[in-house]
């Protein structure tokens, strides 16, 4: 009788362990962090790449007004440098915040990380 007793005890044992098991896999199933994906296109390098590539745009741009304001032939196309060195500010002024709010949300999750228990 204790043989059967001790039997049927170690089968539940066997039982419990192996339902906790199953309920710590599937919990950690759901909860696996997973570090974020950045499109190549998004990354720092990209980044400073296309400012740069805008600058030279802008700077073509300038010298571009200063033909066309230099022919008289070309004071009407003047519009098309201006518009030029608009957009790539806009373009350029849209990297550069995009970059300073990455900067800052990384140096405050340093931080954070810093003072965690």
């Amino acid at each position: 009788m204790n043989l059967i007793f001790l039997l049927s005890h170690q089968l539940l044992i066997f039982q419990n362990l192996s339902v906790m098991m199953i309920n710590i896999m599937t919990h950690y199933q759901y909860t696996t962090f997973k570090k974020v994906f950045a499109p190549w296109y998004d990354t720092e390098t990209a980044c400073y790449l296309t400012i740069l590539f805008m600058v030279i745009v802008i700077l073509f741009s300038c010298a571009g007004i200063s033909v066309a304001n230099g022919i008289t032939g070309y004071h009407d196309y003047v519009w098309l440098p201006i518009l030029q060195i608009v957009l790539c500010s806009i373009v350029m002024f849209s990297i550069i915040i995009r970059l300073i709010k990455r900067y800052f949300f990384r140096s405050q999750n340093k931080y954070l990380k810093d003072f965690a228990l």
